[in-house]
């Protein structure tokens, strides 16, 4: 694999940055296109297994700018990412990029979607139970 710049940047904030690494000059560490991504659990209805999904959102939202001096002192480690990481934040950076993409998405209405609600196949053994409490 070769190296392409980015990097895993564990703030000490708690974030976690996916970015290209452009220099290190003094106290200044100089970021192309930071993105704080994370792993979140999500339960499969359909399968009722728990499924990892990977989650991007840029870190620099409503700014123009895409290169980010960021003081060191706010680093705690720095990183190389797997090749998984690396193609997912590629994908992330190439919808950014495609307006064509982004205009899809902002076309979707979740009222649209199938409901797949009525389609939950449960165990046998499981009972699903819906009920209202009046706030009083």
């Amino acid at each position: 694999m070769q190296d392409n710049g980015y990097r895993i940047l564990k703030l000490k904030t708690g974030e976690s940055l996916v970015c290209k690494l452009l220099v290190i000059k003094g106290k200044i560490a100089t970021l192309e296109r930071p993105m704080q991504f994370r792993s979140v659990m999500f339960m499969d209805q359909k399968t009722l297994k728990n499924t990892d999904v990977l989650v991007f959102k840029t870190w620099t939202e409503f700014a123009i700018d895409k290169v980010v001096d960021l003081t060191v002192d706010v680093i705690l480690a720095i990183l190389t990412p797997d090749e998984r990481l690396v193609a997912c934040y590629e994908l992330e950076k190439n919808k950014e990029d495609d307006p064509e993409v982004n205009k899809e998405i902002e076309k979707l209405n979740i009222n649209q979607l199938p409901d797949k609600s009525n389609n939950i196949e449960l165990p046998p053994d499981n009972i699903n139970v819906t009920f209202n409490i009046p706030p009083d």
